[in-house]
């Protein structure tokens, strides 16, 4: 596996814990994608590699089966393919697949010099 290739994979324990202990303290949202609608949720609880998500929407009745998670961290776009089981009306856990995937993205912005215009340029570098 390349250099590149393995930053672009979370595998370890050690990783996901500080990642999802993050999002839990920061209230940054998870957002499931559901028969092609969005649905965000913040982490409420995380253990045992699995997460309890507080969805801001209520969810369709049949929330089963596997759904596509992502999320932004470190401003990385992180994301996930995962099954989910519905616990309550606002309430989902999600199973911590063995590997989450990772985009590296950066923002771009203007910089003046000397009434000169740079432009850092946004990064993609895409894992798929």
């Amino acid at each position: 596996m390349s250099e590149i290739s393995k930053r672009l994979v979370v595998s370890s324990d050690l990783e996901k814990n500080l990642i999802f202990q993050n999002l839990l303290n920061m209230e940054e949202p998870v957002v499931l994608e559901l028969e092609g609608k969005h649905y965000a949720g913040i982490v409420e609880l995380y253990e045992n590699g699995t997460i309890v998500l507080h969805m801001k929407d209520t969810l369709p009745m049949d929330v089963q089966g596997t759904v596509r998670a992502h999320f932004v961290f470190h401003n990385n776009y992180h994301y996930f393919t995962t099954s989910v089981h519905k616990k309550s009306e606002n309430q989902v856990r999600l199973q911590l697949p063995d590997k989450i995937f990772k985009n590296m993205l950066r923002a771009h912005d203007r910089i003046d010099v000397l009434n000169r215009v740079f432009m850092r340029f946004r990064i993609l570098v895409s894992s798929e």
